[in-house]
């Protein structure tokens, strides 16, 4: 049974290191990851800004700049062709100062080890899957943010990785959710081959609402600590947004049962 005490998503001891900056993967760097890695670059920049460390980042996407990108992502026509990952870390080194680093390969559940921050903005159900299930049970400081957008709506869930370090109580991620439905990928999981066919499978702003969303919980996080929510869901036309508590009632409406 759950137990129905206040709580708080609060920073990871790994976090507190001040000597560091924290150790952030991204995966994906197409429609809302491109979006997310230019606000994290913002994020970056607004840490140094207020002499707390940063953040190193590496962005991880095997794919490539294709014309019906453009508009929807961040890329321009001179980058057709080029790798997602190494365009657009190249753009944010050069505008923010920053180190960053670019992998153009294919991702794997093992990118997620030895990182504080691990973030996927993939398409992917199946992806999602064998993240969860390479991290069930394993202990780690590490906190999965995952975005994921439907054709108008989407939703940004903030969680352990795996089994907490040391007596903090886990906050569940979005496989602890939806594990059921990541089992089996959807059909239509075959990227756009136009502009128009892009748009009809997503609303624009959907990518670029969603990685705001993202942007904001770290943001309150770091710089608060803790968060008494670590999740946003919303949906457009109406806009609307509802908040996922760290409530164990909560959880349990998404079918996940917290351990005593």
């Amino acid at each position: 049974m759950p137990v129905n005490t206040p709580r708080s998503l609060t920073l990871p001891q790994s976090w507190l290191m001040r000597e560091r900056n924290l150790r952030v993967r991204v995966i994906g760097a197409g429609g809302t990851g491109s979006m997310f890695l230019d606000g994290l670059a913002s994020l970056h920049s607004t840490l140094i800004a207020l002499n707390q460390p940063g953040l190193d980042v590496t962005a991880i996407d095997f794919d490539t700049v294709s014309e019906w990108n453009l508009g929807r992502q961040r890329f321009t026509r001179q980058d057709i062709g080029l790798p997602k990952a190494i365009s657009l870390i190249h753009r944010i080194n050069g505008f923010y100062g920053c180190r960053w680093v670019a992998d153009p390969s294919r991702a794997t559940a093992k990118d997620a080890k030895d990182c504080d921050l691990f973030v996927t903005c993939v398409d992917s159900a199946s992806f999602r899957y064998e993240v969860g299930r390479a991290w069930t049970g394993k202990t780690t400081d590490a906190l999965w943010l995952d975005l994921g957008c439907g054709v108008d709506n989407g939703q940004c869930i903030l969680g352990n990785l795996g089994k907490a370090a040391g007596n903090i109580p886990r906050i569940p991620n979005v496989f602890d959710f939806y594990k059921q439905q990541l089992r089996v990928p959807p059909k239509d999981d075959l990227p756009s081959c136009s502009m128009e066919e892009a748009l009809s499978r997503q609303s624009l702003p959907v990518n670029r609402i969603v990685a705001d969303l993202a942007l904001n919980l770290l943001y309150h996080l770091i710089r608060n600590g803790a968060l008494d929510h670590h999740g946003v869901q919303f949906q457009l036309n109406p806009m609307r947004t509802a908040v996922i508590p760290v409530d164990p009632s909560a959880w349990s409406m998404y079918g996940y049962e917290e351990r005593s």
